[in-house]
């Protein structure tokens, strides 16, 4: 065996799969036909090379093989990890999961690349891939405006241990703002001037409105104002001109 083309030159092209094993070994019999199982599944994200030990002693001398099965995933021409032991499907499955590339994200960057007004490619893809959650999170951001109500369920699926749940929980009182009502008094129709000002596409005049809201009163409707502002930041971004010009004088109005 040719280790270093067939493994280390071959995961720099497609992640590989090592299977030490022999045929006497128990164990390897069990898990043998479950990583073989997974490859087809896989359709091609993954190659798995089996490497009987009996027969190619130098290689697993030379990686410190001290029992079998042990397993070994390379990606771009080094080891990512491993595990030994005869483990069931479902924890290969996790092991896999956790440790390959997804290769979604190829394809969303490539949609959004192409989207050209139309969000139907980006809505099929994020309804296909549900636990992806940086597709959730892209459509939110790009229907938040016109479909809040889609938005607001795509945010809600980011668990909060995906590094987007804040973002995301901060973006959803803007649903609330382009719910909100008229009201006759200051406070509201503040409020009310940043919603229709947003709904324009005005977002300066919109965060202005809701500074001025903020320092008239801070609790009002739940403290609209403020999160509100606050999700206006986040769906422009912290580099954008008008987070930059107008953080501080919200920050202000705070105290």
């Amino acid at each position: 065996m040719d280790f270093n083309k067939e493994v280390i030159e071959a995961s720099k092209i497609q992640p590989v799969l090592l299977d030490f094993w022999a045929p006497w070994c128990g164990p390897c019999q069990l898990l043998g036909p479950i990583l073989e199982e997974l490859e087809q599944e896989a359709k091609g994200a993954w190659r798995l090379i089996k490497v009987n030990t009996d027969q190619e002693q130098d290689i697993a001398m030379e990686l410190g093989i001290r029992g079998i099965p042990d397993v070994r995933l390379y990606i771009d021409g080094k080891e990512k990890a491993r595990f030994s032991g005869a483990l069931p499907k479902h924890q290969v499955e996790e092991f896999l999961k956790k440790n390959l590339p997804d290769y979604r994200e190829e394809e969303l960057k490539s949609i959004l690349s192409k989207m050209n007004g139309s969000t139907t490619d980006l809505e099929i893809f994020a309804e296909n891939n549900p636990d992806m959650h940086s597709a959730s999170m892209a459509l939110a951001q790009k229907v938040l405006l016109e479909n809040p109500e889609l938005a607001i369920n795509m945010l809600k699926r980011i668990p909060p241990t995906n590094s987007d749940y804040q973002k995301a929980q901060n973006l959803i009182p803007l649903s609330q703002l382009l719910n909100f009502e008229k009201q006759e008094n200051d406070i509201g129709a503040l409020i009310y001037k940043a919603r229709e000002k947003v709904m324009a596409g005005d977002f300066e005049t919109a965060i202005v409105s809701l500074i001025e809201a903020v320092k008239l009163e801070k609790t009002f409707y739940d403290e609209l104002a403020r999160k509100a502002t606050i999700a206006l930041f986040n769906y422009l971004g912290d580099d954008h001109e008008l987070t930059l010009r107008y953080r501080r004088q919200f920050d202000m109005a705070l105290y």
